[in-house]
C-alpha cells in the first residue's frame, strides 16, 4: 500500500494569512541592500524622465500577456519568436531588450503556466538548479502590491562568466521573470538598470486568482466542526471507524492506493478526549500511520519549529522527518495545532525532494494550504 509513482516530469515553480513559522528564506524584514542588488531610490526623477522609457508590449498579439518594462531609451528591443510549438509549462519569451553599446548586456521577461498549485520560492529553488545558476543574494520584496522573489545568480553562458538578477511573480497559475544579466565585470555598471526592471517590469493585466489551481473547500460537521480548502487536483477519501472524539479524512492525488501524495487530515475533540495535546496529537498521527502499513523505524527529524495560526489560540509544531519507504527516500511533514477546544493535525507522506521533485512541491504545498484555511466553526 501507499507506493509511491516515479515520474521524470519537473515543473518549474510562507506567505501565511493566520498560519506562519519561520522559515530559511529570505522574508520581507530581511532584505538589505548590496553594490549587486541595489534598492530604494536608484535614479532620480529627472534621470527616470530624460534617460529612461516605461514601454509597453502585447506579445503575439494576445491582450493577456501585456506587460511593461522599463529600460534606457537608448536600448534596443529585439522582437521576440514564438516557439513553433508552444508548451506554455516551458518558458515564452516576451521581451528582450540589450544596450547596442554592449549587446552582451540583456533585458528579458519570459512567463510560465503552472498546472498544478505550488509554492513560489520552491518553484525558483528549482528553476535556477535547473538552469546551474548559483544564487548568493536574494530575497523577498512587496512592490506595488506584487510579491516578489527577488536573487542575484552566478551562471555560465558559452562558457562565459556572467551575473544576472533575477526576480519572480506569481499571478495564479502564471509565474513572470525578468532577468537583467551581463558578463560578470560589467555587471555592477548595469546593477541599476537591471534593479529597476526587476521591480517594476510586470504584467499589465492580472488573473485576479491567488491560487495556479481551483481551491474546493471540505466542511466536516463534527464536534468540533470544521473546514479547510485544498486544490482541486486532489481528492478526499473520509475514515470511517474512527474513536469517539476524532474526525478524520484523507487528501490523496492519483490512486488513493498508490497515492502520488498523501495528506492525514485529523480533528480530536479536546472535551472528549481531554488529555489530547499536542505532544499527543503528533504520536497519535505517527502510530496511525505506521498501523497504515509505514516503517517508521529509522526515520530522523530534519526541521522544527513552531507554527501560530489566529484561529488556534495555543498555537502549535511543525517537524519534518526524513525515511525510507520500500528503499526509496521519503518525507514526513507534520502539522499540529491546538485550541482549546480541538487538536488538529495534517500529516503528509511525500517522496523525497531529490526523488521526485515535481511531486514534493506539489505535495508540500497542499499541506500547507490545509493548514493555512484551517478554520473551526463558531
Amino acid at each position: 500500500m501507499y507506493e509511491f509513482f516515479r515520474t521524470g516530469t519537473l515543473l518549474l515553480t510562507f506567505a501565511l494569512i493566520g498560519f506562519v513559522a519561520s522559515r530559511g528564506h529570505a522574508q520581507e524584514s530581511d532584505v538589505q541592500e548590496s553594490r549587486w542588488r541595489p534598492l530604494g531610490t536608484l535614479f532620480s526623477q529627472e534621470e527616470l524622465e530624460s534617460d529612461f522609457e516605461f514601454r509597453r508590449s502585447v506579445p503575439y498579439g494576445d491582450r493577456s500577456l501585456k506587460i511593461r518594462l522599463p529600460c534606457r531609451k537608448k536600448w534596443t528591443w529585439v522582437k521576440v519568436q514564438l516557439p513553433t510549438e508552444v508548451d506554455r509549462r516551458r518558458l515564452v519569451p516576451l521581451a528582450r531588450v540589450i544596450d547596442p553599446e554592449a549587446p552582451e548586456v540583456v533585458l528579458e521577461m519570459k512567463v510560465t503556466e503552472l498546472e498544478r498549485e505550488v509554492r513560489l520560492e520552491d518553484w525558483v529553488d528549482a528553476f535556477l538548479d535547473s538552469q546551474k545558476m548559483l544564487a548568493f543574494e536574494g530575497g523577498v520584496e512587496i512592490f506595488e502590491g506584487r510579491r516578489i522573489v527577488d536573487a542575484v545568480v552566478r551562471y555560465r553562458l558559452k562558457e562565459k562568466k556572467r551575473i544576472g538578477r533575477v526576480s519572480f511573480f506569481k499571478d495564479g497559475h502564471r509565474i513572470y521573470l525578468v532577468v537583467g544579466s551581463a558578463p560578470e565585470e560589467l555587471y555592477e555598471k548595469y546593477a541599476k538598470e537591471f534593479a529597476l526592471a526587476a521591480l517594476q517590469g510586470a504584467p499589465e493585466v492580472l488573473t485576479g486568482k491567488l491560487y495556479a489551481e481551483e481551491m474546493k473547500t471540505l466542511k466536516v460537521a463534527g464536534r468540533p466542526a470544521f473546514s479547510l480548502k485544498y486544490p482541486a487536483s486532489w481528492q478526499v477519501e473520509s475514515m470511517p471507524d474512527v474513536p469517539m472524539g476524532v474526525d478524520a479524512n484523507d487528501l490523496f492525488r492519483g490512486d488513493y492506493e498508490k497515492p502520488e501524495g498523501l495528506i492525514r487530515v485529523r480533528i480530536y475533540s479536546r472535551r472528549k478526549l481531554p488529555e489530547m495535546d499536542l505532544e499527543k496529537g503528533i504520536w497519535s498521527l505517527f502510530t496511525e500511520v505506521e498501523s497504515a502499513g509505514f516503517d517508521l523505524e529509522g526515520i530522523r527529524r530534519i526541521e522544527s519549529m513552531t507554527a501560530e495560526s489566529e484561529f488556534f489560540s495555543e498555537g502549535g509544531e511543525m517537524q519534518i522527518y526524513r525515511g525510507d519507504l520500500d528503499g526509496d527516500p521519503v518525507e514526513f511533514h507534520v502539522l499540529v495545532l491546538q485550541s482549546s477546544n480541538s487538536v488538529f493535525g495534517a500529516f503528509l507522506v511525500t517522496p523525497a525532494r531529490e526523488m521526485n521533485r515535481s511531486a514534493w512541491m506539489i505535495n508540500r504545498r497542499a499541506w500547507e494550504l490545509v493548514g493555512m484555511t484551517l478554520r473551526e466553526a463558531r
